[in-house]
Parts: C-alpha cells; structure tokens; sequence
C-alpha cells in the first residue's frame, strides 16, 4: 500500500513538475530578453531612454543581468520588468513592442499558479516516502520474527510434514538477500544549501531503471535495493548539472552519502 501511494505521488509530482520545468525555462528566456532589449534601447539612446530609465527595471548602472541559476531569481526578473514597464509607461512612455509587458506577465502569472498547486505534490512525495520507509522497517523487523516462529513450529514435525507445513507458509530454505539501503542529502556545491525536489535514481547511469526518489524540505532522501552490484546515484534538479555519482551498497547496511550538485552556467 505505502509503495502503490508512493509511485502515485511521485508519478503526480513528475507529471506537473516536467511542465512546470518548461514553463520556467520559457519565462527565463522571455524576462531575459526583454531586460536586454531595454538596454539596448538605453545604449542606443533612443527617445525617452535615458539612463536612468535602467533604475525602473531593477538593472545596475550597466544594465547587466546576473545569472539566472535559480526559480527565485527567474522569477525576480519577471516581477522586475514588470515594474519597470509599469513606472515606464505611467511617466508616459511608450509600451515596449518586442516584448509587450501583457506576455511576460501572463507567463508569470502562469508560473506562479503552477507553482502553488505544485508546492503540496512535493510534500506529497515526501510524506508518502517516508511512510514507505516506516513500512519497510517494519516488514524488516517482522520478517526474522515470522520466520523464527515458523521455523520453530517445524522442528517437531517429521521431514516430510515440515517440508509441508513450512511450504504453505510459503517459507523457503534459501537465503533471499536483504536490502542494502543509502540515505542521501542533496546541496549546493559552493553554497553547501540544502536542496529539495532533487530526483534522484539507483542505476547505471545511461538506464532508466532502478529505485527512485525525490529529496524532502530538507533536502533529504532515501534509496534501497537488492542489487549489490557496483552502481551510480544519478541526481537531476532544474538549473543544476547532472551529477551521477559511484556507489556500491552493503547488504543489511546503511551508507550515508551527500551529493553536491553544481549549478549550470548561464
């Protein structure tokens, strides 16, 4: 049950989450090249351009823009053109053309909608994570009991009725490994901030397959599998580099791991 809740977050979480992911890059790229059109306009010194005018839109004395390697900061220089065409044109100047003020803000506002309804999936995720790690300690625990009683039960019996009666317990005289488990904290290369949201994957590095999860507010996740097999953790976020990282796990052992993930160049 907790796993079935799991993959249905999860899968809620990712459907949203990819559109939310072009829908950023697309406000990214409008917002940046409306600010650059305005300093075009300023170093060309057009009509009503001064400037000054760069101070409307948040810009430095340059009108340079910094890089936009984070949700916050994207959506910052939105807001900052916004206002600027806004002071702009109520000191009345001419509405820009090339990049209307109507179509940077309706892809922010979009954004911003997207975001809310997005923010309670993440949690989500995160709740339905650590209710499959609670059920899976538990199975872990009552597993060894189950088998001992079991087992127990047996040893008075004849061969052939032991051989039964642990058959229809569907108990089997074969060792079946047991998980090998790493507990995983997102952050930022340089800055060292926790990072959530991360989607993170146990497996090659160029397959699809494997164990999945998503770090917690915390920036916090949790991976476990039967394959003890030297492997990679592969971690993605919005704005960040793939980072895939070399692991081989333990049976019946936890590794705790941090990946430092670096952000893109813009």
């Amino acid at each position: 049950m907790a796993r079935n809740n799991f993959d249905v977050a999860e899968g809620a979480y990712k459907l949203l989450n990819d559109v939310y992911v072009e829908d950023l890059e697309k406000l990214k790229n409008l917002s940046s090249h409306a600010m650059q059109i305005v300093n075009f306009k300023v170093i060309d010194k057009l009509p009503g351009w001064e400037v000054g005018t760069r101070t409307l839109y948040h810009l430095n004395s340059k009108g340079i823009i910094g890089p936009l390697d984070s949700e916050e900061k994207v959506i910052q220089l939105a807001k900052d053109f916004d206002d600027g065409e806004t002071n702009r044109v109520a000191a009345g100047g001419a509405p820009l053309t090339e990049y209307p003020k109507v179509m940077i803000k309706a892809a922010l506002d979009a954004l911003l909608a997207q975001n809310v309804v997005k923010s309670p999936k993440k949690e989500a995720v995160g709740a339905a994570q650590d209710a499959l790690t609670a059920e899976r300690k538990l199975a872990d625990d009552l597993i060894p009991l189950l088998w001992d009683d079991i087992e127990h039960a047996a040893q008075s019996k004849s061969k052939a009725v032991r051989h039964e009666f642990c058959m229809e317990w569907g108990m089997v005289f074969t060792h079946i490994p047991n998980y090998g488990k790493v507990n995983i904290r997102a952050e930022d290369f340089d800055t060292h901030v926790i990072l959530p949201g991360v989607l993170l994957r146990l497996g090659k590095n160029l397959g699809t397959g494997g164990p999945k999860a998503t770090t917690n507010t915390h920036g916090e996740a949790f991976l476990e599998s039967k394959n003890f097999d030297p492997t990679n953790i592969v971690a993605t976020l919005i704005l960040y580099e793939r980072t895939v990282v070399d692991i081989t796990l333990i049976e019946d052992e936890t590794i705790d791991i941090v990946i430092r993930m670096k952000k893109l160049v813009a």
